[in-house]
């Protein structure tokens, strides 16, 4: 049994941390900015495009329901989503911080939490661009292979691309070039395997490129970089959250 004067400084030996309430109320920067979202008689009063206004207002008329109206019908917007400090990746949540729980079931604070949200938003977002572009490489790739009725034109763009990339152009068509670069532009997307990344070789200056190898930032993919932040286990599975133990004991 410990005494009166038991002091708890020393190393319990189980190697975990204890965490104080590092709690910081973003209630008052909310508010502040929700206050400023502007509602459909601001819209319908500041537009600067006439056309805009004449819109809405037909659309009224004709009782026909527009984002301006969605948008208000949201009000007021919820506090924790738009700080940012609502996590939903896993079963055990969803979680959002407060005073009182300053960290989600996982372990994760408000700083975590709000970076992993934006990463894994960033994700999307190069998943969103990546899929189009993606179609864009099949069909130059179908083109340059005469699979589809399209044309390749603009002869120099391809031979500027082309030399960027390092490639051979002596006795080659256009159309071949243009075989050549969808591939690269493929691999750079699909690219399982650390490797060079020749577009980034090609298109970035050098001092940049030397910036990024220092930080290890170099992608190894568009599609591994968005394989990373939505399934990395320390950044998005259930119970394990911002330290390595937790998952074990669920300390937090």
């Amino acid at each position: 049994m410990c005494g009166g004067n038991h002091s708890h400084d020393h190393d319990h030996g189980h190697g975990h941390h204890h965490h104080g309430n590092d709690f910081t109320d973003y209630k008052d920067a909310v508010k502040a900015y929700r206050e400023s979202f502007a509602s459909k008689e601001d819209v319908m009063a500041h537009a600067p495009d006439p056309a805009v206004r004449d819109m809405v207002k037909y659309m009224d008329e004709q009782g026909v329901e527009s984002c301006f109206d969605r948008f208000d019908k949201q009000k007021p917007h919820c506090t924790f989503g738009l700080a940012g400090v609502c996590c939903r990746i896993c079963s055990l949540g969803p979680c959002k911080i407060t005073k009182r729980s300053p960290r989600g079931t996982c372990g994760a604070d408000a700083d975590l939490i709000v970076a992993r949200n934006m990463v894994r938003s960033a994700a999307g977002g190069v998943a969103g661009h990546g899929a189009r572009a993606r179609e864009v490489m099949l069909t130059l790739k179908k083109a340059s292979a005469g699979n589809v009725d399209l044309p390749i034109i603009g002869k120099d763009k391809v031979l500027g691309v082309a030399a960027a990339y390092g490639l051979e152009t002596e006795g080659k068509t256009v159309e071949a070039l243009a075989g050549e670069i969808a591939d690269i532009l493929l691999e750079d997307m699909s690219r399982t395997v650390p490797g060079p990344h020749k577009t980034l070789k090609a298109i970035a200056p050098p001092e940049r490129q030397k910036v990024w190898e220092e930080l290890g930032l170099i992608p190894t993919s568009s599609y591994h970089e968005v394989f990373e932040p939505c399934t990395r286990p320390r950044w998005a599975h259930r119970g394990i959250g911002a330290r390595p133990w937790i998952s074990s004991f669920g300390w937090a």
